[in-house]
C-alpha cells in the first residue's frame, strides 16, 4: 500500500467504495495541510462529498481510484441535501 500523500487528493478527484450493500462515489472537496508537519509526508486533512443516502458510519473503507486503492477511515461530519461529507485527517 502506498503512504498517503496531499498531493494523492486533489480536488474532484472521485473513489469508488463498497460499504452498506453497495457501491457508492465519494469525490475530494476540499485537501489541506495541517501547520505542524508531525507526520511524515506531511500532516493534511481531506473532505469529501458522497450520496445524500446512505452516510457510511465512521470507520475504516478501502477507496479505489482505478488500479490504486487506498485504506482510509474517514468520519461524517455533516448531512446536506446535496450529500453526505466526510473527513479523513492524516497526522
Amino acid at each position: 500500500m502506498i503512504e498517503a500523500r496531499l498531493e494523492h487528493f486533489p480536488v474532484g478527484m472521485e473513489f469508488d467504495v463498497e460499504a452498506e450493500g453497495g457501491r457508492h462515489k465519494l469525490v475530494v472537496d476540499k485537501a489541506a495541510p495541517f501547520k505542524t508537519l508531525v507526520r511524515e509526508g506531511g500532516a493534511f486533512t481531506v473532505l469529501f462529498r458522497g450520496p445524500s443516502q446512505p452516510v457510511l458510519p465512521q470507520g475504516l473503507y478501502t477507496l479505489k481510484n482505478g488500479d490504486e486503492e487506498r485504506e482510509i477511515f474517514f468520519v461524517p461530519i455533516a448531512s446536506l441535501p446535496d450529500g453526505a461529507r466526510y473527513e479523513a485527517v492524516f497526522n
